[in-house]
């Protein structure tokens, strides 16, 4: 037989007459297929649904985050998505917990900023705060040059 007259196994159940209503002629349809020929369409199929839920998990995506560059994603937002999530879904966790991170970060350094020692070099508008121990330390001319700034943080002196 030539190669032109071979049909492959898709090629083949279209010939067979199928009712989806009644489901008449999936047996023969079955019954007619080789084993190999059973997976094949099988693995065919299941490839098939896998495209479809990586489209629908895209079309997720790029509706929550429109603009998102698929390359910019990271591995462990890769990994979890083998393992079964969603890209969405895991995308969206990454990012919770990085704008979390941030936060966190952002916290911190707002108390270090409150809590570090003022600048003494009587640098105009160096610091908005200056603590007892910092104004015990300029000399006069530092006090005259940021004495507005001494006078508010005197209202928070303890």
């Amino acid at each position: 037989m030539d190669r032109k007259d071979e049909k492959s196994p898709a090629e083949e159940l279209q010939q067979i007459p199928y009712n989806a209503d009644t489901g008449e002629g999936e047996e023969a349809k079955k019954e007619s297929l080789s084993r190999d020929e059973k997976a094949e369409l099988e693995r065919m199929k299941e490839e098939k649904l896998l495209r479809e839920k990586i489209a629908r998990d895209i079309e997720e995506l790029e509706y929550l985050f429109p603009g998102i560059d698929l390359e910019s994603i990271p591995e462990q937002v890769w990994q979890r998505v083998q393992e079964g999530e969603s890209l969405a879904g895991s995308f969206s966790i990454y990012m919770i917990r990085r704008m979390k991170k941030q936060e966190s970060a952002d916290a911190a350094n707002k108390r270090n900023t409150q809590s570090a020692p003022p600048d003494i070099k009587g640098e105009k508008g160096a610091s908005d705060y200056y603590s007892r121990d910092a104004v015990r330390n300029m000399n006069e001319d530092q006090v005259r040059r940021n004495y507005h700034a001494i006078i508010k943080s005197m209202e928070n002196w303890k």
